[in-house]
């Protein structure tokens, strides 16, 4: 087959597919407080536990050099399914309960790490509860392992004398 027919075909099926697709579909878009109001009336509540955290983290990468950006936490907004859905009734913004932090009668501690929680949150209340020694080294471990990434929501439960390779293990695991 000769070039100049393949590229005079791809050209007509490229026209073709823009005059119909400009022609039969809608591109209605909906702006941020359009998306946030309708997922209200479908009863959904927005979490506010991390939004100052989001804004934040969100300024900083703003201002930080290119190659430093792709080594940041992706920024979530967390939208949570009510228990008992009622069209009755306006959906309401509820705060997430604080994380625990305990320590046990066997000196392993235990951590609650909410949905969507960041690794340098997790890393200093790691070292305030006495697992790791020191939270910005271990959140740096965990950024350069890639496990920052990974972890999941839930109650993790330290052992004594774990090493940070064995508190990122248990952090990242699914099951808790």
């Amino acid at each position: 087959m000769k070039l100049k027919y393949y590229l005079r075909g791809l050209g007509i099926g490229i026209i073709i597919s823009v005059l119909i697709l400009s022609l039969s579909g809608s591109t209605a878009r909906m702006s941020d407080s359009e998306v946030i109001k309708r997922a209200e009336e479908l009863g959904y509540t927005k979490s506010n536990e991390n939004s100052d955290k989001i804004k934040d983290h969100m300024n900083e990468n703003s201002s930080s050099a290119p190659e430093e950006s792709s080594a940041a936490p992706e920024e979530q907004t967390s939208v949570e399914q009510p228990a008992e859905p009622s069209s009755a009734e306006p959906a309401t913004v509820e705060p997430a309960p604080e994380p625990a932090t305990t320590t046990t009668s066997d000196t392993s501690i235990t951590i609650t790490i909410a949905d969507g929680e960041y690794s340098d949150v997790i890393a200093s209340r790691l070292a305030a509860a006495g697992a790791v020694s020191d939270a910005d080294d271990f959140n740096k471990y965990l950024i350069s392992k890639g496990y920052d990434r990974l972890i999941y929501k839930g109650q993790c439960i330290i052992p004594p004398g774990a090493d940070y390779e064995q508190i990122a293990q248990i952090l990242i695991s699914k099951d808790k």
